[in-house]
């Protein structure tokens, strides 16, 4: 599962945040912050559909969400495989 994730330093401390969930976590480095990141939305995911209707039946699915801009621009230029 790919999602979108912010990374900043705040004092000593980096942050990581999913920006489709606003599950966030901290460490002392950015690969930290990261790692933590990815433990946290496990559990957030585990969690949710652990709450869904389990006499209802639903798929979970992908979407790719075409970005036209110019190359300057383009979300490509800032994201990175974590």
């Amino acid at each position: 599962m790919d999602t979108l994730v912010q990374t900043y330093q705040d004092g000593e401390w980096y942050v990581a945040v999913d920006l489709a969930t606003d599950v966030a976590d901290q460490g002392k480095t950015r690969e930290e912050a990261i790692s933590r990141l990815k433990i946290g939305l496990k559990e957030y995911y585990e969690t949710h559909l652990k709450m869904l209707e389990k006499d209802k039946k639903f798929e979970i699915i992908t979407v790719e969400i075409p970005y036209s801009g110019n190359s300057s621009s383009s979300l490509s230029t800032f994201s990175e495989r974590i």
